[in-house]
């Protein structure tokens, strides 16, 4: 069985190096129940968002941790991001790191480098205030990963801007969801390949009170151009209760060309003072990487 598994992981990297970056995000670095999405941070955002201008937007300093793991290939995320806000500006980092740690049930196998399947991400962002509504953020990122002999490395962009007026949230990104990546192989030949980019815009409605609890919606839609294209229709709700000590989590995310990479998100977050805890799972259509397993810790200064 850990045979077959390790191969169906070393297939599925190679196409996957068509599209930069090896392995596919599992959700470590965000609220699972989001469904990914990117522009609007409806339930908080930790660390470093995957919209820049969201950094710092609703705390002074955050520190966050997070670990997901899916059910195939046995791949394991592992993220850990910082923020500080100070005079209207906010600057965050984060750090991210994937492996499949069971390729092979040789320890000598296992440890030797020359036959990792995994990459390392190294993201610095930062935000500023415009005006009192608006706050527009720029990210960077690093990226260096590896299938089996061959190694490759790239750099990435993304732009963003938010916007908060009144009982609408709004926000729109621009720039690479994977990078462009130049790859070396084992015999020193090197291969350049393409990265994706995306353009996102989305709206959510901010928390209000429903009785006795607190719900809140929001809805994206993406546009991915390059070797992994294709368009994106993301919905999230959530339900708070406990004066927002609880919410539960439920999102969904569509693909017409790509129906097979459809997926769905139940989850929970549970916040007690500056402490906020998460647990979710994506259940996924396709077989790779198949459904995942999220858990998330952060602390918070508002």
């Amino acid at each position: 069985m850990k045979q077959f598994v390790a191969a169906a992981a070393i297939c599925a990297c190679v196409p996957m190096m068509a599209h930069a970056q090896v392995l596919p995000g599992l959700g470590a670095d965000r609220v699972t129940g989001s469904a990914g999405i990117e522009t609007v941070a409806p339930y908080e955002a930790n660390g470093l968002p995957a919209n820049p201008a969201n950094i710092g937007a609703s705390s002074r300093w955050s520190l966050s941790l997070g670990t997901a793991t899916n059910s195939v290939t046995e791949e394991v995320e592992r993220t850990v991001a910082a923020s500080i806000r100070r005079r209207g500006a906010g600057l965050a980092v984060r750090v991210t790191s994937k492996a499949i740690e069971n390729l092979f049930d040789d320890p000598a196998l296992r440890d030797d480098p020359d036959l990792r399947v995994g990459s390392e991400e190294y993201a610095l962002g930062a935000s500023v205030r415009v005006r009192e509504w608006l706050r527009v953020g720029l990210t960077g990122v690093l990226v260096h990963s590896q299938v089996l002999g061959s190694s490759g490395s790239g750099a990435g962009l993304r732009a963003g801007v938010g916007i908060w007026r009144n009982w609408i949230t709004a926000g729109a990104t621009y720039g690479d969801v994977d990078v462009d990546m130049t790859w070396r192989a084992a015999d020193g030949s090197r291969e350049r390949w393409s990265g994706t980019k995306r353009v996102a815009v989305g709206v959510a409605t901010p928390q209000f009170q429903l009785g006795g609890f607190q719900p809140t919606a929001a809805l994206e839609w993406s546009s991915d151009v390059g070797p992994n294209r294709g368009r994106w229709l993301r919905a999230t709700a959530s339900l708070g209760f406990l004066n927002g000590a609880v919410r539960l989590v439920a999102g969904a995310a569509a693909c017409p060309s790509q129906p097979t990479a459809n997926y769905q998100e139940i989850g929970v977050v549970a916040a007690v003072n500056w402490l906020q805890f998460q647990l979710g799972v994506r259940f996924g259509a396709d077989p790779v990487p198949g459904n995942a397993l999220a858990l998330g810790l952060a602390l918070r200064g508002t």
